[in-house]
């Protein structure tokens, strides 16, 4: 956890200076409390998220795109609690032809004192992206250092590529594929990702967003596939109150199917999001759809982030 407070400071300490001078400067933070229940008579889990989103750019053609998501989750029958964190770093050059290129740098952890789980991801490498009209595309490699999950020594790479096409100024499409492999000395391991997502403004105050992640993890120990749906509605109040916030309710069920065992998780998720600065955005970053459209580079921490 100093480590992520640490690389957070960091990351503050280059990001105000920066944005003070800068052309254009967006940031949208979403706080969130959801709560439902595991299948089988598992008990129930209540949860809560801080997620913030945005990107400092300037006529340079220099743009700073930074993450953060904070999580804890409290369940019912299961002694001790939940955290995670993910925080992120994406600096890039856009040139004029409509081509971009540059780097990211993400530490994600995770730590469940009844569980006894203490894990850490940082990871790293290089973007590349091309917007033309309507379409955005973005791909991405990388390598993955881990502490707590894998043995040492373990090689790990993470790529994919991302796709944005708003249809209308109403209407804004989503698809990722994330892959992450993992060499260790016990074998090889695959998770792979496919993620979806729609939103639909119907008004100046009324919208609506799903998404869904389809997931699979193969080991030679174990194997399985998780799966989550997501759909709901926004409101914003800016026109109504003059207040620039956004609330949001989503139903989310995700699925799990492994060999260790089978599993199923019904969520009702509550938003407020605020845009910080810039335009914004209405989209709850606490939704699916939310973590499909500010997607992870890795298949683990992206399928997590869906899943809360």
């Amino acid at each position: 956890m100093k480590q992520v407070i640490s690389v957070f400071t960091l990351s503050a300490a280059v990001a105000l200076p920066m944005a003070t001078n800068a052309q254009d400067w967006n940031n949208t933070v979403t706080l969130g409390v959801g709560g439902g229940n595991l299948s089988d008579g598992n008990g129930e889990v209540v949860f809560y998220t801080l997620d913030a989103s945005g990107d400092v750019s300037y006529r340079s053609g220099f743009v700073l795109e930074y993450d953060l998501s904070l999580l804890r989750a409290e369940p019912g029958d299961i002694t001790g609690d939940t955290d995670g964190s993910m925080i992120g770093l994406a600096p890039r050059y856009r040139f004029g032809s409509g081509f971009s290129a540059g780097a990211y740098l993400e530490n994600a952890t995770v730590a469940a004192t009844g569980l006894s789980i203490d894990t850490e991801a940082t990871s790293y490498g290089l973007t590349a992206g091309y917007e033309t009209g309507p379409w955005s595309f973005s791909a991405f490699y990388g390598i993955s250092d881990t502490e707590g999950a894998l043995p040492d020594g373990s090689d790990v790479t993470d790529y994919g590529l991302g796709l944005t096409y708003i249809l209308s100024d109403r209407v804004t499409l989503a698809a990722n594929t994330i892959q992450t492999r993992a060499d260790t000395s016990g074998g090889d391991g695959d998770a792979d990702l496919y993620q979806f997502a729609a939103t639909y403004q119907i008004n100046q105050s009324w919208g609506l967003f799903g998404g869904a992640s389809f997931g699979s993890v193969d080991t030679p120990t174990e194997d399985g596939d998780i799966s989550t749906f997501g759909i709901g509605g926004s409101y914003y109040f800016g026109d109504t109150f003059k207040v620039p916030l956004t609330a949001s309710l989503e139903y989310a069920r995700s699925n799990l199917d492994s060999s260790l065992g089978d599993g199923e998780m019904n969520t009702v998720r509550f938003g407020l999001t605020i845009p910080l600065s810039g335009s914004g955005t209405y989209l709850p970053l606490n939704s699916v759809a939310g973590g499909v459209i500010n997607s992870r580079r890795s298949a683990i921490s992206s399928g997590a982030v869906s899943a809360f």
